[in-house]
């Protein structure tokens, strides 16, 4: 199942979790076609409960999405925090390579979205 809630706070949160339904892949993409024409500043928790695999075409659409909005979220985009069972300081270094605002990867959700929350507080406020 995903889910996307586009923040009326400024943190925006995408959801992908059990069961697996078979419109998925296409829900996961439109909701990144989405997130990719959001005006900033937001910020952003993706929350992973259970890995999800992409088809071929999913993953080449994927790519496709990341390199036509880079520069747009590198502008938009405050703060990323990936929330996930196992995090793995690889998921963080991969992400924090191709973009330019901060990376947090945690298992606790509470914790993402203080890191997120954080970078989205005016100076001094956070």
């Amino acid at each position: 199942m995903i889910e996307l809630d586009p923040g009326a706070d400024g943190v925006v949160h995408l959801t992908l979790r059990l069961p697996q339904e078979d419109a998925d892949e296409d829900r996961y993409l439109d909701a990144l076609d989405r997130i990719g024409r959001m005006a900033g500043p937001f910020a952003m928790v993706v929350e992973l409960a259970g890995y999800r695999h992409l088809t071929r075409a999913g993953e080449v659409r994927q790519a496709a999405w990341a390199k036509a909005t880079r520069s747009h979220l590198n502008q938009a985009c405050r703060a990323l925090a990936i929330v996930r069972a196992d995090p793995d300081p690889r998921t963080k270094a991969s992400f924090q390579r191709f973009w330019s605002f901060p990376v947090h990867v945690t298992a606790d959700r509470t914790e993402g979205f203080a890191f997120v929350r954080r970078h989205l507080a005016p100076a001094g406020q956070g």
